[in-house]
């Protein structure tokens, strides 16, 4: 029998008070793993993300499902990998050129923005999150895009 536990980085593994991995959290997870029960990350969070911060640091996992499942990788590589549909990330980013909203792409090994606002900064530091660098968002029109953040509010 295989025995699996899966864990979630923002309030799990990582506080949202201080945003660090406590030692506990460490220490557990690496018995765990140590006793032969394998250990997973799922997360929404994307592998750029996840290694530009060193959010899994002092801890060992046999996996990790990323960007919501849309990237899975293990010590052996690649176990999933389902970018968006070319015909939406051609929406989006017409979408986003039309409207001016800001936007967050994400790319297998790279993060950007279109622009940064006061709503951006907002959300990122909310998240804990490191902005992204600034590039042009046509780049996801040749290159595969896991996840688009669109800066909106309700109305919007």
């Amino acid at each position: 029998m295989v025995r699996v536990i899966f864990f979630d980085i923002d309030g799990t593994l990582i506080s949202l008070t201080n945003k660090v991995v406590t030692e506990s959290t460490a220490l557990s997870v690496c018995q765990l793993h140590d006793k032969g029960i394998k250990t997973f990350v799922a997360t929404g969070r994307s592998r750029p993300e996840i290694e530009a911060q060193d959010m899994l640091r002092g801890m060992v996992f046999d996996g990790v499902l990323a960007n919501n499942g849309q990237q899975c990788y293990g010590a052996q590589g690649a176990l999933r990998d389902v970018p968006l549909s070319k015909e939406d990330v051609e929406a989006l980013v017409q979408h986003v050129d039309e409207h001016g909203y800001s936007a967050w792409f994400t790319e297998a090994d790279r993060l950007y923005l279109n622009h940064i606002d006061e709503r951006t900064k907002t959300v990122m530091d909310d998240i804990h999150t490191e902005i992204p660098q600034i590039e042009d968002i046509h780049r996801a029109l040749t290159h595969p895009v896991y996840k688009v953040v669109v800066y909106l509010t309700p109305e919007e």
